[in-house]
Order: C-alpha cells, then structure tokens, then sequence
C-alpha cells in the first residue's frame, strides 16, 4: 500500500531486441527441427510417391508461416513479461511490478538478495546502453534466480536496493566468434538455397536430406555456434 520509495522502470525497447535475441538464440533452432519434421510428415499424407515441386514449395510456405507466427508469437510473450514491469521499494521490500496489469508480479525481501553480477552477454544492453543484473532471491525451496532490468539507469537500480555491484561496465565485445556465428550462417543457408534451386538433385532427395540434416543436424550446429 501507498506510494514507492523508489521506482526504476525497465527499458522498453532493450526488452524487446533482448526478446528477439533470447527466441531467436534459444528457441528457433528447436523450431526449426520441429517443422522441418511436421512438413516432411505432411508431404507424405499428401503426396504418396515423390511430391511435386509445386506441393513441396507450398506446403513448405505453409509451415514457414506457421514457424514465424510462433517465433513471433514467443517474442510477444517476452515482450509483454518483461517489458511494462517496474521495479518498486516499499521499505525492505523490492516489489516487481506489472504497470501493464497494475498488479504485482513477485516481490522480495532486500536482505536476502545475494549472486549479485551484471549480466555480461546480452548484445541489447550494449546497443543501448542499458544494464541487466541478475540475483538470487529467497530461500530453500522458495529460491529463484531473476534478473533486472534491462534498466537504463542501473546505478539508480543498484542503490536503491543496496545490490552489492562495483561497477557496472562492461569488459570490450570481442568480435572473432560473431564473425564465426556469422560466416557459418552464411554457409548453411547459401548451402540450402544451392539445393532448393540447383537442377543436380531431385527433389525427393531433397526432402530427405532436409529430414536428415534439419531434423538431426540443426541442434548439434545450433548448440555449437550458441556456444
């Protein structure tokens, strides 16, 4: 009840490309494995012998539509998770709370939170020059490890809840594993393109070697780059 000591709003905009970047990272490469079966399994309830070009391309527009509503759909989820709450103290209380439903999402006592670090990995608090710091709240069974933020303003952040940070910057980008990520990528994708439109296999084979390599192939390459 009444008014906050302090408030510190979260960084809208940070929040979403933290969204695209967490989905995208995180949860696209199991996506992908998933459709790539669903349309291989579809092709086959319509298509008995080898499937067309036509109903290959179609039904893999189909699915591919399906894909990005879901990813988008999660983006969604993360963006209206995160992005209106506001952090709040009432005494010895941090409260985060949800500006977009006006009621309170969880809440913790100062004292007990501990495992206080910037969070050094999130790209969107580099572009905008905004600051994610994660904790450990609560005790035995009722501890969880949250983050705050991404704020704007983290010293405010950090003082108002008494957070035990230093400093708050950042060690330099270093730019060499983008640069992989980035090259493979590349690779992957012209890889799948020469095949799609390449008149040296049919398209059969091409559907099989989707299966195989997408199914089988994606989480081993996803894993790796993530890494």
């Amino acid at each position: 009840d009444g008014d906050p000591d302090v408030r510190v709003p979260t960084n809208t905009r940070a929040v979403l490309y933290t969204g695209v970047f967490h989905v995208v990272g995180r949860l696209a490469p199991f996506y992908v494995m998933l459709f790539i079966f669903v349309w291989f399994l579809l092709l086959i309830l319509f298509e008995s012998e080898e499937p067309s070009t036509v109903v290959a391309l179609a039904s893999g527009v189909v699915v591919f539509a399906v894909f990005v509503g879901l990813v988008v759909g999660k983006i969604g989820m993360f963006y209206l998770r995160y992005g209106p709450l506001e952090y709040r103290r009432y005494g010895d209380r941090l409260v985060a709370y949800d500006t977009l439903l006006a009621a309170p999402q969880w809440s913790s006592s100062i004292d007990v939170l501990r495992n206080v670090e910037v969070v050094p990995d999130r790209l969107p608090d580099r572009l905008f020059d905004t600051r994610t710091i994660a904790v450990t709240t609560g005790w035995d069974d009722d501890d969880s490890n949250r983050h705050l933020g991404p704020v704007s303003d983290p010293d405010t952040l950090i003082e108002a809840f008494e957070l035990p940070v230093r400093t708050t910057k950042l060690e330099p980008l270093d730019r060499r594993p983008a640069a992989v990520v980035i090259a493979c990528l590349i690779g992957i994708v012209g890889t799948v393109v020469l095949l799609a439109i390449g008149p040296w296999i049919s398209a059969g084979e091409v559907l099989f070697g989707a299966l195989v390599y997408g199914v089988f192939g994606i989480p081993a390459v996803a894993f790796g780059l993530r890494l």
